[in-house]
């Protein structure tokens, strides 16, 4: 059976077991290869040469967001260090000790696994026997504090330094003392020519920051031996957020206290080169793995381009986004085996269909409130002013920054388009879209011009691909599942009848004037008061020569008939709406005609 979706662990410690050097050269240089997509094998390669070259004790930080290739990077280095056999490589995964352990027992198990790691190497036993008394001696105690003190306490007396265990006092110098003699024998020893012990420490963000900051200092008062080499996958971000019941919130003034802290337990650090990743090529082999794409089918420029404006280069999203391709593409093959006679014929060649379903998925992930206009009101060309206004109710026209935001960015090629204009506003009231309101519109300038610039309608097609895409979708119901079968918002033409008279239109501006020249023409307007439909904000219908909202903003969209203003700045349901109210108010006849 073909092998479906992305998981999100590294790919040498799923297909080998990973505590065991691959020994095969062309098999461990094929895995390297397979986690390299990503274009950071030239980093794991200058690493791993540093820690062959670096003299010890030394502690290397590889720092990154959640995400980002930490682990990837670890596992490759190991693999690389791996094929020569002069170094004892140990690994720590701390969120597994995490589990099901209180922050004291978590930092003493990860602490007494290293150490057994350590005393598995063919030493003497005497030594063994002195190394494995102490550290029970000082662990036990430990646990035994614990149990009796508040949260963190015995964690935080362990890297102090000395910890009482109800014997004799055993200082962490003496442990110390006892693991730098142990890595000097595990070195010299003719059985074990090991030049470095190389610990490996994954998954500290995964953690709560506080035991994490508690585990890095306890490994700095135990470790810090010669002969050793610590590996931690780390964020900067962490450490910051495990240190502030010490130093308070980080502010301008007192970084450089958390930063103090960093340097003294990593003395080289080294940044997960997000910018430098090649997306392209690392979307394009995911696609091709999932069998989503055949290989070559899609410009990796053109993934690297819709990645970059919507859901980033963190790794770990990239193989979300894979999955939810993944079974897109299943749940479609199946549904065509089942239903083969009513497969829908698309008008899109098999790229763009493709292209088309990776974008939308994009934009579903990064921008979930943009992916559900696109659902509702598929046909993105037609959105305009009425569309926002509907959405809105013109509260951006309520900040006082927007007039002057608004003009800047209709003058830019963002935004020179009516539906563009729309997409701003809506936008402009939701301020995590407001800031990504230029990437929003590129991508879909991108659907628009690139992408179906074959197609006489964009509409149709791009209701077709979104009615695949519902399954992915966190937002998604059966409701708005069934709203992309009738493509959303109605834009045909519409009408009323008032009176026993029909008026009918595409334009609801259009639909405006005709009602008021129908009703100013027939006196219709002498039985209600003047202005009409006032709020603290506007006011609807005026006889007023300078017609002005009580707001001092002047009407958006006047419609002026024998001195009279309507203001038809307004949804098509908002306005069908206040036109019933209007004719209930003077007394005549109000019929919907859809």
């Amino acid at each position: 059976m073909e092998k479906v979706g992305i998981v999100d662990e590294p790919v040498l410690e799923r297909e080998k077991n990973f505590h065991s050097v691959i020994k095969n050269e062309d098999e461990r240089s094929a895995l390297i290869s397979s986690v390299d997509s990503l274009g950071i094998s030239t980093h794991a390669y200058a690493l791993a040469h540093f820690i062959k070259s670096t003299q010890t004790p030394m502690t290397i930080g590889v720092q990154g967001e959640w995400g980002s290739g930490k682990t990837s990077l670890l596992n490759t280095i190991y693999q690389i260090l791996g094929s020569n056999q002069k170094y004892r490589q140990i690994w720590i995964n701390s969120w597994e000790h995490s589990l099901l352990s209180s922050p004291e027992e978590s930092l003493l198990k990860i602490t007494n696994e290293i150490i057994a790691e350590m005393l598995s190497a063919d030493i003497s036993k005497e030594r063994k026997e002195r190394v494995t008394s102490y550290a029970k001696r000082i662990f036990s105690g430990a646990l035994r504090v614990s149990a009796n003190v508040a949260l963190g306490s015995a964690g935080d007396r362990l890297a102090d330094g000395v910890l009482n265990t109800g014997e004799r006092t055993i200082s962490i110098k003496e442990l110390r003392n006892e693991l730098a003699g142990l890595t000097e024998e595990i070195m010299e020893r003719d059985t074990n020519p090991f030049d470095k012990v190389i610990i490996y420490i994954d998954d500290l963000d995964r953690i709560e920051p506080k035991n994490a900051v508690q585990l890095l200092e306890l490994l700095k008062n135990i470790f810090s031996i010669p002969g050793c080499v610590f590996v931690l996958a780390i964020d900067y971000q962490v450490v910051v957020k495990g240190l502030e019941h010490k130093f308070g919130r980080r502010t301008a003034e007192n970084e450089w206290e958390f930063r103090a802290f960093f340097d003294k337990i990593i003395q080289l650090p080294f940044m997960m080169p997000l910018g430098q990743y090649d997306i392209g090529s690392y979307v394009n082999s995911l696609l091709e793995n999932i069998g989503f794409v055949k290989k070559d089918l899609l410009d990796s420029d053109d993934l690297h381009e819709i990645v970059s404006q919507s859901i980033g280069g963190n790794p770990r999203s990239l193989k979300r986004l894979a999955n939810s391709l993944s079974l897109i593409h299943i749940f479609s093959s199946v549904k065509n085996e089942v239903n083969s006679q009513e497969k829908i014929k698309s008008t899109l060649d098999e790229k763009s269909q493709k292209l088309l379903l990776f974008t939308l998925i994009c934009i579903q992930i990064a921008y979930p409130e943009i992916y559900d206009r696109l659902v509702n009101d598929p046909d993105f060309e037609n959105w305009d002013d009425e569309w926002a206004f509907g959405i809105t109710n013109q509260k951006e026209e309520e900040d006082s920054k927007f007039s002057r935001q608004f003009e800047i960015a209709t003058k830019t090629e963002d935004f020179d388009e009516e539906w563009e204009k729309a997409l701003y506003r809506v936008c402009f009231i939701a301020p995590r879209y407001r800031v990504q309101v230029v990437p929003i519109s590129r991508l879909l300038s991108k659907i628009k011009d690139e992408i179906l610039a074959d197609q006489e309608k964009n509409g149709p097609a791009l209701a077709n691909i979104l009615s695949q895409t519902a399954v992915t979708s966190i937002n998604s119901s059966d409701e708005s599942q069934a709203i992309k079968k009738i493509s959303g918002r109605k834009t045909g033409e519409f009408g009323v009848e008032i009176n026993g008279h029909v008026f009918s239109e595409k334009s609801l501006s259009v639909l405006f004037r005709q009602v008021l020249e129908y009703l100013v023409d027939n006196n219709l307007l002498n039985s209600i008061q003047i202005p009409w439909g006032e709020s603290k904000s506007r006011i609807i219908l005026t006889n007023d020569p300078n017609p002005i909202h009580p707001n001092g903003r002047a009407y958006f969209v006047p419609i002026e008939y024998k001195g009279y203003t309507l203001e038809a700045h307004y949804s098509r349901d908002k306005g069908l709406a206040i036109m019933k109210k209007l004719c209930n108010d003077i007394g005549v006849s109000f019929k919907l005609n859809n």
